[in-house]
């Protein structure tokens, strides 16, 4: 309904009288659509030392946050949650690991008497934290808020 002149006669012409207009994108714009319907593509991007599960807990508390201050017809929609595929590599990484701790130390008590079995059951998690520890502390892997404060090295 954009005014292109007025004829003598006083008759508005406008500009759909005289082309057919449409809402298109741009040649080799990119559309986002979500469920048929224009859409707004957000990525959260994590800094190089930031934690990925920290940084879902505060998009997930953002959303939670702003949806209800939205207006009707407009939603917020989490997609691609990566971070989910890091918590189920941790939980199978402790769930194989106590398993396995639980194999040994079987194996253990079945072949040694149960004194000896008892302390190489106390020896085999404590040499793996001291490790861990060792590693941590020396070349700064720790990254939490109150590690950064515990540490003098960083």
């Amino acid at each position: 309904d954009l005014p292109v002149i007025v004829a003598q006669d006083g008759r508005l012409l406008t500009l759909g009288d005289i082309a057919t207009i449409t809402r298109r994108p741009k040649i080799a714009q990119t559309e986002v659509s979500f469920r048929g319907k224009p859409a707004v593509e957000m990525r959260l991007s994590r800094t190089r030392g930031a934690d990925s599960l920290e940084s879902a807990q505060i998009l997930r508390r953002w959303v939670d946050e702003t949806r209800p201050g939205l207006p009707p017809g407009i939603g917020l929609h989490i997609y691609d949650e990566r971070w989910e595929y890091i918590q189920d590599r941790i939980q199978l990484l402790l769930k194989n690991g106590l398993s396995g701790l639980v194999l040994v130390i079987l194996i253990l008590y079945f072949f040694l008497n149960a004194r000896a079995a008892g302390w190489v059951t106390i020896g085999i998690p404590t040499s793996f934290l001291a490790a861990l520890g060792a590693c941590w502390r020396r070349s700064c892997l720790h990254r939490s808020p109150l590690s950064r404060r515990l540490c003098r090295c960083c």
